[in-house]
């Protein structure tokens, strides 16, 4: 380990947090850098490093947004010794697509002509777009939309338009 300056951190009771805090903004930044990179590779069929160009356009727009966990943006969350948290989470409005969009779906199933191509934070889309068939809306749950894709429902999270 030594050799390839490999070094293991551990960290202190209570430190662990600031760990996760890191990885859950790198898993932010990759999701909104790598979206319009993994539709313009689906389209072209050839790697696209656009993302290079808008990192620092993104990671300041980033800084500057006001979070809702603390509303504070995190420029000026690093300098306040205590950061204070909001107590009430405020659910984001959901957007509903009209019955017989097309869609492309989210699936965890690899695809073998893709296998070695693919990044941690990709997403593995279908290659061929499903019209919604139906919508299924509980109380206190999020709203499913169905597809000939599966037998089971998806929610918007999991569903990009055509």
């Amino acid at each position: 380990m030594t050799k390839h300056r490999v070094t293991v951190r551990r960290a202190q009771p209570g430190h662990h947090r600031s760990q996760a805090f890191v990885e859950s903004f790198n898993r932010r930044l990759a999701e909104r850098l790598f979206r319009n990179q993994a539709q313009q590779e689906l389209d072209t069929g050839r790697d696209s490093r656009e993302w290079v160009v808008e990192l620092p356009t993104v990671e300041a727009d980033m800084n500057d947004t006001v979070t809702r966990m603390t509303g504070l943006p995190p420029v000026e969350a690093v300098g306040v010794a205590r950061v204070p948290l909001v107590a009430k989470k405020t659910p984001l409005p959901e957007t509903l697509l009209p019955i017989g969009t097309l869609v492309y779906i989210a699936t965890n199933e690899e695809d073998p002509k893709d296998v070695g191509r693919r990044r941690a934070t990709d997403t593995w889309w279908t290659h061929k777009p499903y019209p919604i068939l139906r919508r299924v809306s509980e109380p206190g749950q999020p709203v499913l939309d169905y597809t000939a894709f599966s037998k089971h429902g998806f929610t918007r999270s999991q569903l990009r338009t055509v």
